[in-house]
């Protein structure tokens, strides 16, 4: 095995080790979504609170990611990736021993957050120094999707757990995995580190972190307590009239600016060569390749889960998404290796645009299960052509000395994708359902006078299962007609569905321009 097909045993042990990483990262993300109705039920909150139980994770993962990739300077990468691990492991555990929602997001989701934010930023510069160039581009091309791996197999196996054990079960296989991968990590190459005299100026540390961290807890606070005016009263005078989002939000792009005054243009957290056009398209096209995993695939799971489909639906839609994924992005690499990175983006943000419209399209209530299969093949088979050499577009476009600096904010703008497309496609899909919950019963009043309904009932409708509208129309002591509210609902659910996939065509259609400026790898 030392040199099978040009690859040195050292590289593949190295390739393992950071894709076992890689899927335990995602796999906690994953864990927490399909967990999320069971979650919700165990600590009794709803589906806005459900939303940032989700996107947490992300939001701490992003904001200490965009500075951990200055780490590298002071230690070795290694030892960076298997201190990480330790407090991944860390977080599984709170989040198998929580009984309260507090410690659930206080504790888990935090060191969680933590690990991968020094996993993912390691990741990216063991592979960037360790693999040899002619072996890189694949190297990332199956790290990156090894992903598809975790969406294709875990819901499956979250499947059975979930059937024979309970909802914490994704968690404990995830503690055993990350102490697994600690000890495989001890064997990893050890990368040359030679320790770096940079100063690092720690309020600019503090100000880029905090900047990050109120804009994306502002994203994430907006469908629980709205932006502009306050959606939900915490009984404090001052939140009353404005709402925490906006305070939030406010407060990043005062810190923001700080940062900009302060900052030294020579060691600076963010040095300019992030700030240059193709590292801008670059780093957009890493987000958006997010925003797909978190936004789109979340609304159609979303329709799946709260739908009248057997639980393999779900399972079998995501491990097609997964494998085409894969298999196109290990294609790019090697048959279309050839190609540019403009090309592969070019190819890919169109086949999503025509794949994402094409369902949209053909949408309808209890819409056959082989519909969603054929649909997410193609949208797995452009992800994989965005995913191939998009780190290596960014490393191109930063310049060497900057690549493993660069770690940490190319972690960060996955994340940030993640929340961005999780919070602001489930914001569209909630006031989309509103919107037609309105116009539907406003031409059905024979069921239901939407007139004579308290406007906090209206609000209070979500994009919901069947079960679950029933349920809150009892609670809120409506009286209705079960077999036409059902029916009304399905008609609901699949005009806000179709809704949320045309703004998302819509968005990667517009976005070709974008991967066409990034630089040519």
């Amino acid at each position: 095995m030392n040199n099978r097909k040009g690859w040195l045993s050292y590289e593949v042990y190295l390739l393992l080790c950071v894709c076992l990483a890689q899927i335990i990262t995602s796999a906690d993300n994953i864990t927490t979504a399909l967990s999320i109705k069971e979650i919700m039920l165990f600590f009794d909150v709803n589906l806005s609170t459900g939303q940032i139980i989700t996107a947490f994770y992300s939001v701490i993962c992003a904001s200490l990611m965009i500075i951990s990739g200055i780490f590298g300077y002071f230690l070795n990468w290694k030892k960076i990736f298997q201190l990480g691990l330790c407090f991944t492991f860390l977080g599984e555990v709170f989040a198998i021993t929580s009984h309260h929602l507090l410690s659930f997001v206080g504790l888990s989701r935090v060191f969680f957050g933590l690990g991968a934010s020094l996993i993912l930023p390691a990741c990216v510069s063991l592979l960037s120094t360790i693999i040899r160039k002619k072996n890189r581009v694949l190297a990332f091309s199956i790290w990156g999707t090894s992903v598809a791996v975790v969406i294709a197999l875990f819901p499956l196996l979250l499947n059975a757990l979930h059937i024979y054990w309970e909802w914490r079960s994704g968690y404990i296989i995830l503690a055993i995995l990350s102490l697994v991968v600690l000890g495989l990590s001890c064997k990893m190459p050890e990368p040359d580190f030679i320790k770096s005299n940079l100063k690092i100026n720690l309020s600019e540390v503090i100000l880029v972190f905090v900047t990050l961290m109120l804009f994306l807890l502002a994203i994430v606070l907006i469908p629980k307590f709205g932006f502009i005016t306050p959606s939900l009263s915490i009984g404090f005078y001052l939140f009353d009239y404005i709402s925490i989002p906006l305070i939030l939000f406010l407060t990043s792009i005062t810190t923001f600016f700080i940062y900009l005054n302060i900052k030294n243009e020579n060691n600076s957290i963010i040095p300019q060569s992030f700030y240059t056009l193709t590292s801008l398209c670059g780093f957009y096209m890493l987000a958006l390749l997010y925003v797909i995993y978190g936004g789109v695939l979340f609304v159609i799971v979303s329709y799946i889960s709260l739908g009248q489909y057997p639980s393999i639906t779900l399972a079998l839609s995501t491990t097609i998404f997964a494998i085409s994924m894969f298999i196109s992005s290990v294609v790019a690499a090697t048959v279309l290796k050839d190609k540019t990175s403009q090309e592969l983006n070019t190819m890919g943000l169109t086949i999503i645009t025509i794949s994402l419209f094409s369902l949209a399209f053909v949408m309808q209530p209890k819409i056959p299960s082989y519909y969603f299969y054929i649909a997410l093949a193609p949208i797995g088979i452009g992800c994989g052509f965005l995913a191939t050499k998009i780190n290596l577009v960014i490393n191109c476009s930063v310049g060497i000395k900057f690549s493993g600096q660069s770690s940490g904010a190319q972690a960060s703008a996955k994340n940030i994708g993640y929340v961005l497309g999780v919070i602001s496609f489930g914001m569209l899909l909630t006031y989309a359902t509103k919107y037609e919950f309105v116009d539907v019963l406003g031409n059905n009043t024979m069921f239901l006078n939407i007139d004579t309904l308290d406007k906090s009932i209206v609000n209070g409708i979500n994009f919901m299962g069947n079960e679950q509208l029933m349920d809150y129309f009892d609670k809120a002591l409506i009286s209705y007609n079960k077999p036409e509210l059902m029916v009304i609902n399905n008609v609901i659910k699949t005009k806000a569905v179709s809704i949320v996939l045309l703004v998302g065509s819509v968005l990667t259609l517009l976005s070709i321009p974008i991967g066409n400026k990034v630089a040519s790898c």
